[in-house]
């Protein structure tokens, strides 16, 4: 089952979490990467994105 499977088929947030353990990592897709931090380092990291404005 990936990971959009276990989200739609959970209705009970820790039920999502515990799905998703039995879940192999080659079964997931990844979709997102977020950072958080400081502002200078995330931008450091990102170049702020020039691309996206």
């Amino acid at each position: 089952m990936v990971e959009d499977e276990v989200a739609q088929q959970t209705n009970v947030y820790d039920e999502y979490p515990a799905e998703l353990a039995r879940t192999g990592g080659e079964d997931l897709s990844y979709y997102a990467v977020s950072l958080l931090g400081p502002r200078a380092v995330v931008e450091r990291l990102t170049g702020r994105f020039p691309l996206l404005r």
